[in-house]
Order: structure tokens, then sequence, then C-alpha cells
């Protein structure tokens, strides 16, 4: 059975940070259409990688999200 550690909660906080704020960002997106498809695309991705659960295996985060890097190196 999996036993989620530390680093696992801590990472899947910073997810859920990187998620709320790509959604937040959609709100930028003027055409409405446009904003509901980025947000599917958003949610799809998130959800693609909802199974992981080796923290080596997690995709790589965008710029200014380095913590989730840190956490991923700290396990090699």
């Amino acid at each position: 059975m999996f036993q989620p550690t530390l680093k696992h909660f801590i990472l899947q906080q910073q997810v859920l940070d990187l998620y709320r704020l790509a959604i937040r960002a959609s709100r930028a997106i003027p055409d409405p259409n446009a904003r509901k498809e980025t947000v599917l695309w958003i949610r799809g991705e998130f959800e693609r990688n909802r199974h992981i659960q080796d923290l080596v295996q997690v995709p790589s985060p965008p710029v200014g999200f380095p913590r989730i890097d840190r956490i991923r190196a700290e396990n090699h």
C-alpha cells in the first residue's frame, strides 16, 4: 500500500497552488469560448497526471515553481 511522505503533501499543496494560479490566469482571456477551452485543457492536464505517486515521475513545473524541482532532486 502506498504511504505518502511529507514531501508528497508539500508537492500536493504546490500542485494545487499551480492549478489555482492557472485557472485565475485564464480569467484574463477575453473570448469566453477560448477561456472555457483553456480551463478544460488545464484541468485535463492535471487529471491526466493525478495518479502519479512517484515524485520522480511528476512532470516538470513551469518557471516560477522551483520548489517542485528541489523536492524531486532530493529523491535521487
